[in-house]
């Protein structure tokens, strides 16, 4: 059964509300009668540990190896190949 406490009666009395709530009691918290908070346990939550799914992912041979971009971030990324061959200039 949950009990409901004014927020007086809440902040003088807080100890042992804390107390209520260790022990499995639910306890509201109201203002003018009206509900506004409720006092929980703690619940301890785990965070993942780094590396949970490595044993889900399978990784090429040499995908770390910098295949399509130069190291220096000035250098073009396009094909050479492409600005070598001839281009036509449209005649008017």
């Amino acid at each position: 059964m949950a009990k409901i406490y004014n927020v007086h009666d809440a902040k003088s009395n807080f100890s042992r509300l804390l107390d209520e709530v260790t022990a499995g009691d639910r306890v509201i918290i109201a203002r003018a009668g009206v509900p506004v908070a409720e006092l929980v346990p703690h619940t301890v939550t785990t965070r993942p540990t780094p590396g949970f799914l490595k044993h889900l992912i399978e990784v090429e041979p040499g995908f770390d190896e910098a295949k399509f971009f130069s190291k220096d971030p000035y250098e073009s990324r396009l094909d050479d190949d492409l600005f070598d061959a001839p281009h036509e200039v449209p005649s008017k």
